[in-house]
């Protein structure tokens, strides 16, 4: 949570920062605009997002979802086909693409993705019309107008021109992402990319859907859906690992870690979803806690989360796996993470029902019976619920009404 809070405000802290060393005085306004920059960046994403989908729209690409911001779920709802969620710190937006179809995909996909550094550029571009820096260093750090009054129009141009970099500087690997690119890195990518990346739109849709299903608590439903994809694309990775982890949520434990052994053994149609599935067997592995699998489940959820350390679906599992070893401080903090970054409350009970585990393997009863009520509040039918509860229970049980000990 303090990571988050903390990245989100560093942009206007990086200001003020500048304007002390070039000594500028510095006034009330400062708050002023410090309170203002997470809402224009806010507004910010919603437009770049918009222009993702309204292009993806009118070039016949369908959008199954539309994600603004990281951190708890504050509000979702469905406008036609699409799922529109709203996280709670505006620090990130993700647009999802699908096609019926791969005629011209390419083309179209490259285009949707270009639309969204479009809008921002426009945005900059009216902002530095609206408001004109005095310098080429005020039109990259507008300190001076930062400082010295209400400076939305001029924020507003540097939250934008920073994300024009952000997006078109061509990152080939962002640690929070699963495909790890940026815009930009897919711009250049897109027009080489092979026909089993591409081919991955037409399912798309359904797996969005499938995912939904799943985190509702459809199980039966997702399912359906994942086995009529697999029909229409007999032998599709991506919706094979769907189902896998559909298996897992329904307690088919086994069943789920042989098709993800099955499906590191093939070639994934991004090779970054190689560390992905290498994730989910490490996964697997820590809900089945067989004692031949510890060295497995080490292995693959350290590389996970070397790749990705700041993916939440890698500090989950990395976090549980350190806990199944034994090793509960090192766990806490990735749980912690993961737990304030992830949206969807399935994923943020099974954080929190991990982090019971942890709690009570060091006798901290007070923090085990916190995490437990919020697993209970994020997904009451969570399957680690139990296990959590049980843990509780037996080190009440244990403790027998003497004070408890916390290790640290």
């Amino acid at each position: 949570m303090v990571r988050l809070i903390l990245g989100l405000f560093a942009p206007p802290l990086l200001l003020l920062e500048i304007s002390v060393l070039r000594g500028q005085p510095l006034s009330a306004w400062v708050l002023v605009n410090t309170v203002v920059f997470p809402v224009l960046l806010a507004l910010s994403i919603v437009l770049h997002e918009a222009g993702h989908a309204i292009a993806a729209r009118l070039l016949g690409l369908e959008v199954p979802r539309i994600e603004l911001g990281q951190g708890r779920r504050l509000f979702q709802w469905r406008w036609g086909r699409t799922r529109l969620a709203l996280n709670a710190f505006p620090s990130a937006g993700f647009t999802y693409l699908a096609a019926d179809g791969v005629g011209g995909v390419r083309g179209r996909l490259w285009l949707t993705i270009a639309a969204g550094p479009l809008v921002t550029a426009a945005i900059w571009g009216a902002a530095l019309h609206g408001a004109p820096p005095s310098s080429v260093g005020e039109a990259i750090f507008p300190t001076v107008a930062f400082t010295r009054g209400l400076a939305v129009t001029e924020v507003l141009a540097f939250v934008n021109g920073w994300l024009l970099v952000f997006n078109l500087v061509p990152l080939p690997t962002l640690k929070w992402l699963p495909l790890g690119k940026n815009d930009g890195a897919r711009l250049l990518s897109v027009p080489f990319a092979p026909q089993r990346e591409l081919d991955m739109m037409a399912i798309s849709a359904a797996v969005a859907e499938a995912e939904e299903l799943r985190c509702s608590g459809d199980l039966p439903g997702a399912l359906r859906v994942l086995e009529t994809a697999l029909a229409r694309s007999p032998g599709s990775w991506v919706v094979r690992n769907s189902l896998a982890i559909v298996r897992l949520q329904q307690g088919e434990l086994a069943a789920a870690r042989d098709l993800f052994l099955e499906l590191l053994d093939e070639e994934p149609p991004v090779p970054a979803l190689r560390w992905l599935i290498r994730n989910n067997l490490a996964w697997a592995d820590f809900r089945l806690r067989r004692e031949d699998l510890r060295g497995e489940a080490d292995t693959h959820s350290t590389a996970a989360h070397s790749r990705f350390p700041r993916a939440p679906f890698a500090l989950s599992t990395r976090g549980a796996v350190l806990v199944w070893l034994g090793r509960a401080a090192e766990a806490v903090p990735l749980l912690e993470r993961a737990y304030a970054m992830n949206s969807e409350p399935v994923n943020r009970a099974l954080n929190a029902c991990c982090l019971v585990l942890a709690a009570t393997s060091r006798g901290q009863h007070e923090a085990a019976r916190l995490w437990l009520a919020r697993a209970r509040e994020n997904h009451p039918a969570s399957e680690l619920l139990p296990e959590a509860e049980a843990a509780v229970e037996t080190l009440a049980r244990v403790a027998g009404g003497t004070p408890m000990r916390t290790q640290e």
